[in-house]
């Protein structure tokens, strides 16, 4: 961080923040939930709550039930200038969810495979387990290709242009899911 950089806000918030989603404009989001008192819940997932922030003033804009809760894998995001993505589990498995940037309007629900990790990007989510990797369209909501190899394990994935490359990276080009073998350098 640089020595002018200059916090612009705080905000206390009273539920567990497990996910935040920033887009290039528009309000943060900040997906959490309640704890449960004594620490303990009966399902295994903890409902889930989704709220907007003004990004110059921290200001609350919205909150809202979320149909994705706390769990295993979670991942969200603004592809476009009027709706988010949020992915994650809920009471019938993972899902993805379009709502509202504005509202909160629940727009679109559907199903996806159990996730580890989720990265949201303007025209797809990319979806990683340590078995397989795989990409959600950001437009219908439908998984558009997949990739499993037997003996490679997935840990993670980032999206880029240019970067340094090191051994264990694998390169996928998308969507032909074309596996690209990575140079020692790029440059």
């Amino acid at each position: 961080m640089t020595r002018t950089a200059r916090r612009r806000w705080t905000r206390e918030l009273s539920n567990e923040v497990d996910g935040l989603a920033v887009g290039e404009s528009g309000p943060v989001l900040v997906h959490g939930y309640e704890p449960p008192a004594g620490g303990k819940w009966v399902d295994d997932v903890i409902p889930g709550r989704l709220a907007a922030l003004d990004r110059e003033s921290g200001e609350g804009l919205w909150a809202s039930p979320c149909e994705v809760r706390y769990g295993r894998g979670f991942g969200a995001g603004i592809p476009d200038g009027a709706s988010m993505l949020v992915l994650g589990p809920s009471l019938h498995g993972h899902r993805v969810v379009r709502m509202a940037l504005t509202s909160g309007e629940l727009l679109a629900v559907e199903e996806v495979d159990a996730f580890d990790e989720a990265l949201v990007a303007s025209d797809r989510c990319i979806l990683v387990t340590p078995q397989r990797v795989w990409s959600v369209s950001a437009d219908d909501l439908h998984e558009d290709w997949s990739r499993s190899s037997p003996g490679l394990r997935y840990h993670s994935e980032i999206r880029c242009v240019r970067s340094r490359l090191r051994l264990g990276v694998l390169i996928i080009a998308s969507p032909s899911m074309q596996a690209i073998t990575p140079p020692s350098r790029l440059a």
